[in-house]
């Protein structure tokens, strides 16, 4: 049985050596948001639509510990179809079976259907997965015309994620708690902009707001002027 200790280790015999693996289960610890693009970056993955195509820009992502990033514009070109109106998903996928392990923005092959599925694989538990990050819905009509919906999930702080919609700075009473699974309790939080005097068993409330609340309760944690 080896044993690991993220600390100094020795370049001769491997001992404590720093892999990708070990570092992403440790982000994921601290962060266990779920995957998204990182909203404080300057370059979001902006998509540009040009003839007969679209162009991807930079951007960064995170999924379940493991960071990825591009630093120059992707471009895209589509078939026009002749009878019917097509789409193509645009995502950045995260494949931990290539040796070296890659991170790429992709388009899937035109379909006739709007509903296309991406691989999703558990990072933290299938080592060798793959996870694809949906960013965009392309839809490529006969005229000629391309359009898309936006559907990138932002991640601007721990514990919060909203899709790239809503704004990203607009918190809700009803934001999704951020657990890895249901039974871990202890681990969800709340982002609110109203407290609320009954929360769930072993929840924490984290409020933000630019002033304290007429009424305060317990388990709940102020941030006031964010």
């Amino acid at each position: 049985m080896g044993y690991v200790l993220k600390g100094i280790g020795d370049s001769v015999t491997g001992k404590n050596e720093i892999v990708p693996t070990f570092d992403a289960k440790i982000f994921n610890f601290y962060a266990q948001v779920t995957p998204g693009v990182i909203a404080t970056e300057k370059d979001r993955f902006p998509i540009t639509l040009v003839d007969r195509g679209i162009i991807i820009g930079p951007g960064m992502a995170h999924a379940f510990g493991y960071f990825g990033m591009s630093d120059a514009p992707q471009a895209f070109n589509y078939v026009i179809p002749s009878s019917q109106t097509q789409y193509s998903k645009v995502y950045v996928e995260f494949d931990l079976s290539a040796r070296p392990q890659s991170f790429a923005i992709k388009v899937t092959p035109q379909s006739d259907t709007s509903v296309i599925e991406l691989q999703q694989d558990d990072l933290a538990e299938v080592t060798t997965g793959i996870y694809q990050l949906p960013l965009y819905l392309v839809k490529i009509q006969t005229s000629g015309t391309i359009t898309f919906e936006d559907i990138r999930q932002m991640l601007n702080r721990v514990s919060y994620a909203s899709h790239s919609n809503e704004s990203n700075h607009s918190l809700k009473a009803d934001v999704t708690p951020q657990a890895d699974n249901a039974t871990k309790a202890q681990r969800l939080v709340y982002t609110t902009t109203a407290p609320t005097s009954s929360p769930p068993a072993g929840t924490m409330i984290v409020y933000y707001g630019t002033s304290v609340p007429a009424t305060r309760y317990d388990r709940v944690l102020y941030l006031i002027g964010v």
